[in-house]
């Protein structure tokens, strides 16, 4: 039918910091199915990481080099095409969206006020320890183009390009 999705995107959970519940993963599984991801977008990975003061990106790399390298690129310094990794670590209150060059192109995921939009999106159900809702929140945003992060009160139009990513947590490139 024509609600359905063109091409079915496959959903992986890796719960290492053991807050979601079975049903929590069947509602990830079944919500993702269904958001109107661009063709790009082959698989969304959900990973839950309970590293505490470890910084996120690099939580999230060494945990793709060593247990998952299916979601490294072949040259090892990018993700994986068609990848969209949602990652969260409850215990440092850390969120990332992380992604493939293909799929960061099509959802405008590299840097900015998307992305910043798609990461803010995650924080409220997950400071309300809805840990499934902010994984899928991000997964979400990070779909829409139109979830964009507000521009600060009046700063100049010439200030995002000067900040560039200045601590944006979710990149394409590995390391």
């Amino acid at each position: 039918t024509a609600d359905e999705p063109e091409q079915a995107v496959e959903v992986e959970i890796t719960d290492r910091a053991d807050v979601l519940s079975s049903g929590d993963e069947d509602l990830l599984r079944t919500e993702a199915g269904r958001i109107a991801f661009p063709p790009q977008v082959r698989r969304v990975v959900f990973l839950t990481f309970d590293d505490g003061g470890e910084n996120l990106n690099d939580t999230t790399e060494r945990f793709a080099q060593s247990d998952r390298p299916d979601l490294v690129a072949e040259d090892r310094e990018k993700w994986a095409p068609g990848a969209l990794l949602v990652v969260n670590d409850p215990e440092s209150r850390d969120v990332g969206i992380y992604c493939g060059d293909d799929v960061c192109a099509a959802l405008d995921l590299f840097e900015g006020r998307h992305l910043d939009g798609s990461l803010e999106a995650m924080k409220d159900p997950m400071r309300r320890g809805n840990h499934a809702v902010g994984l899928l929140s991000g997964a979400q945003a990070a779909a829409d183009p139109t979830v964009l992060a507000p521009e600060p009160e009046g700063a100049p139009g010439w200030l995002p390009w000067a900040l560039g990513g200045a601590g944006v947590v979710g990149v394409g490139a590995i390391g």
